[in-house]
């Protein structure tokens, strides 16, 4: 089997069983939880890996091209607020018909760019 083949099987199952700890957490209040979720996997680890594969990334990106940030700081903010809107949509819709809605919003809007 090609590594590729099983980067992909492993994403699938990954992106599909995201959510199923969350059923877990009774302690927590949603907005703790995704407290916790944002902080660690959108500030902690996007800057310690940055950090830790590329040292000179902070000093030499962001003075050259800040109009690049700022439009990478842009698309990331959309993201992050996507995922928050989905995460709220989960308890609404149910997760089979909010999963749904997303992915086909995400290959339609993806096939027009």
């Amino acid at each position: 089997m090609n590594i590729a083949w099983l980067g992909i099987v492993i994403a699938g199952v990954l992106g599909g069983s995201f959510v199923v700890p969350s059923k877990k957490i009774k302690r927590l209040r949603w907005d703790q939880t995704w407290l916790i979720y944002c902080v660690v996997a959108l500030v902690v680890l996007p800057v310690s890996l940055a950090s830790f594969s590329a040292p000179d990334l902070f000093r030499t990106v962001f003075p050259e091209n800040p109009g690049a940030v700022l439009l990478v700081m842009g698309c990331g903010t959309a993201w992050g607020m996507g995922a928050l809107l989905f995460a709220v949509s989960i308890p609404r819709l149910g997760f089979a018909l909010a999963y749904a809605i997303v992915c086909g919003t995400v290959t339609l809007l993806g096939s027009i760019g």
